[in-house]
């Protein structure tokens, strides 16, 4: 063979490439031939490639994964935690009692304990793999001596923070330390607890003083300064959120007065406003880099509690349309009484509308309900709250904030 045929025939391979063993066409060639086909040959081509993306589709469904689902049987429900309820994976993980219990029965020790395998699980661990679904949940309660060793005042610690907080969400800040450190130093405008070693915290009262620029966004709470801010305890703070003073004080007589015998602080319904997002029970299926949350309710009992009234305040459930075309109605969802517990069951979980939820936070169930019959108590009658700036002591909250008693913000 000589050296141009040789040549002829490498560059004649150079237009294929080896395909296992049959030589295919080059993506060029493909174009070109593509280019010159008939409007039927385009057509058979489409539904020649369809067909085949069918049939692949259909073979991949067949092995998609599919989410377990808890077993159900005589109204109890699998406790599964959220990575069980979506793990292919069915083996599951026995309790070093069962399998100790196991070992035994083979044994067949006359003194064996017995021990019933088919009872059902505990209910604070997964019953698969075993996960602990409850948490410890952190105290807010400060200690006489934890100012030791900061090596400076928290107040200064805390109004530093409350100053990059007016920097990112572009509020103004014109309070100076001094006053800012009197009015931590004074009682809780909320339960009158007086001030701490460490001070109180500040809370935003949504009202801007005259003089004050509005921004164009934001700017919700209003700003740091000295007519927009109150002393607040944690407690206090947390369940406040974004109300006004009028609105959480009127809250927590509300809820004080449910839950108090022999005592009456008031009743303020139009406080707690409407849910119009009915939640399903699988949204109470949850998981983040910190905890999981699951349920142990069958569809029956879940509708059976989120049809009652609220727990803390009484809100009923009402349906769309109920007060006129306009009503969006009201649903109810569901609040565990021991936060720890990770798991919503039947024994350990109550209706509860969205805002005694969000004051309920994290809070013993007790020392919930106590916190605000001390703000009930602490608000009765003639009982007033004095701003220490401006020393207003003919004020009432309502009238500090510029909503009056029968008003429905705040």
């Amino acid at each position: 063979m000589t050296a141009d045929s040789l040549q002829e025939q490498v560059l004649s391979l150079d237009a294929f490439s080896w395909s296992g063993d049959k030589i295919a066409e080059t993506p060029k060639q493909k174009r070109a031939a593509t280019a010159e086909d008939t409007p039927v040959k385009k057509a058979a081509r489409t539904a020649k490639t369809k067909q085949a993306t069918k049939g692949s589709s259909a073979g991949q469904g067949s092995l998609k994964p599919k989410y377990r689902q808890a077993k159900e049987e005589d109204d109890l429900v699998e406790v599964l935690c959220f990575s069980c309820r979506r793990a292919r994976d069915t083996s599951v993980q026995l309790s070093v009692t069962n399998f100790f219990a196991k070992k035994a029965a083979v044994a067949e020790a006359p003194a064996a304990k017995v021990i019933d395998l088919e009872a059902p699980s505990d209910p604070s661990v997964c019953s698969r793999c075993r996960r602990p679904l409850w948490q410890k949940l952190p105290t807010y309660k400060v200690s006489a001596d934890a100012m030791k060793g900061l090596g400076e005042l928290p107040q200064l610690q805390r109004l530093r923070m409350y100053r990059r907080t007016a920097e990112r969400q572009g509020v103004p800040f014109q309070i100076s330390e001094r006053s800012a450190c009197a009015l931590m130093r004074s009682p809780c405008f909320g339960c009158g607890a007086p001030s701490p070693q460490r001070g109180h915290g500040l809370t935003r009262l949504r009202f801007w003083p005259p003089g004050v620029a509005k921004p164009d966004r934001g700017g919700f709470m209003g700003p740091y300064a000295e007519g927009n801010l109150a002393p607040a305890c944690t407690m206090c703070n947390m369940m406040k959120g974004h109300r006004k003073i009028a609105g959480f004080v009127e809250c927590c007589r509300h809820i004080a007065s449910k839950h108090t015998e022999g005592e009456h602080f008031g009743e303020y319904p139009h406080r707690f406003r409407d849910n119009v997002s009915r939640r399903s029970r699988s949204s109470y299926i949850s998981q983040s880099s910190t905890h999981t949350k699951t349920h142990s309710l069958t569809n029956e009992q879940f509708n059976a509690i989120v049809s009652e009234p609220c727990f803390y305040c009484g809100k009923e459930p009402r349906k769309p349309k109920t007060r006129g075309p306009d009503d969006r109605g009201h649903f109810n969802g569901l609040d565990r009484l021991d936060s720890e517990i990770r798991v919503y069951a039947k024994e350990t979980t109550v209706a509860c509308c969205g805002d005694c939820n969000i004051m309920k936070y994290r809070w013993e169930l007790n020392e919930f309900l106590e916190h605000c019959r001390r703000v009930a108590r602490h608000h009765k009658g003639e009982a007033r709250w004095v701003h220490p700036a401006t020393q207003n002591w003919g004020q009432t909250p309502h009238q500090l904030t510029g909503v009056s008693r029968g008003g429905s913000a705040g």
